[in-house]
């Protein structure tokens, strides 16, 4: 697919001014670029049709362990947005400890059961209308690619268009990609509103019972 557009800047800008305005320009799109492409990727993450709703721990746990095949599962990640991450950076297990586990090296963040957790902004992978969050698990360069068919190209005129007789500097910009589900089963989609704590599994003796 082909992506474009034109952005201008009056020409008494680009000369009054003591900033480089081409090159700031030029960066800014460069980036809005990338937010292009992240969305259409971001798109295609929910083309699974089992998407559970995820209340408990072991639901989370689930999703990896129980969802996809192990050659998968051992290479893959969750990914949560923002808010996702938040609720569940605050379960608790029975004695009052968050479960989220922390590497010990301190390289690569945070971890659940094993796998590491990436996390998108809300501005990008926003929570759906329903009010839930979304949390995925997955090889994604598996089930996913980014087609780029070309790179990024930009062209800069001051007589084409209208340009010369607003007396502005446009900056043209077309991209050239696509992005397509190629393996659904490379990563697995769920929901959650909230993860509920643990809870302590035993019960008290017999013994103590009488005690009392």
């Amino acid at each position: 697919k082909r992506y474009a557009g034109i952005n201008k800047a009056t020409n008494s800008l680009i000369k009054e001014s003591d900033e480089n305005i081409i090159t700031w320009l030029v960066n800014w799109i460069a980036k809005k670029v990338v937010v292009t492409r992240n969305k259409k990727i971001i798109g295609v993450l929910n083309a699974p049709d089992k998407k559970p709703t995820l209340s408990t721990w072991d639901d989370v746990i689930k999703l990896s362990d129980g969802t996809l095949d192990p050659a998968i599962n051992r290479l893959g990640v969750y990914l949560t947005n923002q808010s996702g991450w938040v609720a569940l950076k605050m379960v608790k297990n029975a004695m009052g400890d968050y479960l989220i586990q922390r590497d010990p090296q301190g390289t690569v963040g945070h971890f659940i059961n094993g796998h590491q957790v990436v996390v998108v902004s809300d501005n990008w992978l926003a929570d759906p209308a329903s009010g839930t969050h979304p949390l995925y698990f997955g090889d994604f360069r598996d089930g996913i690619t980014l087609f780029d068919r070309e790179n990024m190209s930009l062209a800069v005129t001051t007589e084409g268009g209208d340009s010369f007789v607003k007396d502005q500097t446009w900056i043209r910009v077309i991209d050239r990609f696509d992005v397509e589900l190629i393996d659904v089963g490379a990563f697995a989609a769920g929901s959650f509103k909230e993860i509920a704590n643990q809870t302590a599994n035993f019960a008290a003796s017999a013994a103590t019972t009488a005690g009392k």
